[in-house]
């Protein structure tokens, strides 16, 4: 299992966005790939639930050569900067071509 983390992304406060992405997994054993949308930072991953805009889980395993393109809305709130947080369990995936947009 890994986690992949990345801090400093710049918003506006209260508005409306989408991030677009694309995830693979090897077809065995079982496994997920989650990618959470963070208001502001985290110290540890036990802050998560609480700071969490958004979150998608992929469990598409049909094909390991297949890209599966996810579109992920969540709003801002109060925050002017979010995070990234992406964990995979159980099988090898990726996650690639990350774009965040105004919605």
């Amino acid at each position: 299992d890994r986690v992949a983390y990345q801090s400093g992304l710049e918003v506006s406060p209260n508005t409306d966005y989408v991030i677009t992405y694309y995830y693979t997994i090897k077809t065995s054993p079982e496994g997920s790939i989650t990618l959470n949308v963070l208001g502001g930072t985290i110290g540890s991953l036990s802050e998560v639930s609480s700071k969490s805009l958004a979150s998608h889980v992929g469990t598409d395993q049909t094909d390991a050569n297949t890209y599966v393109k996810v579109d992920l809305e969540f709003n801002s709130g109060a925050n002017d900067a979010i995070s990234l947080l992406i964990t995979n369990e159980g099988s090898e995936s990726r996650l690639d071509n990350v774009s965040i947009d105004l919605k």
